[in-house]
């Protein structure tokens, strides 16, 4: 429960054109602008003008503002780390 004011316009706004960015994502994007231009066949994401691809993302734009939501912005905003745990091979008792 969000204990703020929510603006759902935003929020739909938000999701109708969210993308997941993944490691998948990012290659494609790498192979794509190189096919475009044999030259840049050897060149790096950094001299190709991408960024470098640290985690997993979600992009949309939103009303002309591209927003970017990480697990690392999500730890920032509630001040807190991520403490996940997994739980492996468990049995249904």
């Amino acid at each position: 429960m969000l204990n703020a004011p929510t603006y759902s316009n935003l929020v739909k706004h938000f999701f109708v054109r969210a993308e997941v960015y993944d490691r998948w994502t990012a290659e494609e994007e790498l192979r794509e602008k190189r096919a475009r231009f044999p030259k840049n066949a050897q060149k790096t994401r950094e001299e190709l003008g991408l960024k470098e691809f640290k985690e997993i993302e979600i992009r949309s734009p939103v009303l002309g503002v591209n927003v970017v939501i990480s697990r690392r912005s999500i730890e920032q905003l509630i001040r807190s780390k991520d403490k996940r745990m997994f739980l492996r091979d468990a049995n249904e008792n």
